[in-house]
């Protein structure tokens, strides 16, 4: 316990040596203006127009020779980038830039025309074979029994009731005409909106 408490002394003695060795900053002393005289006034005006001025400039040369090296690498590049496109190999990797940039869009893009142009015409001819076998068999109609002679001639009709196809009533085609043509918009719907 002893060994324990000594340490943390040493620590905390090495801490505190540790922040009084820290340089001290510059000191600085900040004086009304009506405190000074006109020529130290004039000093400070100059020197800080000087050290503007000084400032600005370094600061010009440097942008200018950033200016100069940045421009002449790109024309370098350019010339170089420029000479590599015109070669097959050029052709290929800028392709494959591309793929590698535009690829994902592409292919998405692709797959929503696809869905679309797929989609929708199954949309519109499932739905009209439904309607047309749902007309057949759940709906009454009329039936051309006797036609006269001529164009205009005398017609007779005759209403039709579905009859039983196979074990089922027209009520229950009905309904899986409405079953079926919820299915067919399921997937209508996945594959346009997939």
């Amino acid at each position: 316990m002893i060994v324990a408490v000594l340490m943390m002394l040493a620590f905390a003695s090495a801490t505190a040596l540790g922040q009084q060795q820290a340089p001290e900053p510059p000191q600085t002393y900040v004086v009304p203006a009506s405190q000074l005289t006109q020529g130290q006034i004039a000093q400070i005006k100059v020197g800080e127009t000087l050290t503007n001025l000084e400032q600005v400039g370094k600061y010009a040369g440097i942008g200018k020779e950033i200016g100069e090296g940045v421009s002449g690498a790109l024309s370098a590049l350019n010339g170089e980038v420029t000479k590599f496109g015109n070669t097959e190999v050029g052709h290929f990797t800028m392709l494959m830039i591309a793929w590698k940039i535009m690829g994902e869009d592409a292919v998405g893009l692709t797959k929503d025309l696809l869905g679309a142009v797929v989609g929708i015409p199954f949309f519109f001819l499932t739905s009209l074979i439904l309607f047309w076998s749902y007309k057949r068999l759940c709906i009454p109609r009329k039936v051309l029994t006797k036609k006269g002679p001529g164009f205009f001639g005398e017609r007779e009709y005759q209403i039709v009731t579905p009859e039983n196809t196979g074990s089922w009533n027209p009520s229950e085609w009905a309904i899986a005409h409405a079953l079926m043509f919820l299915v067919s918009t399921g997937i209508s719907c996945a594959m346009i909106f997939h």
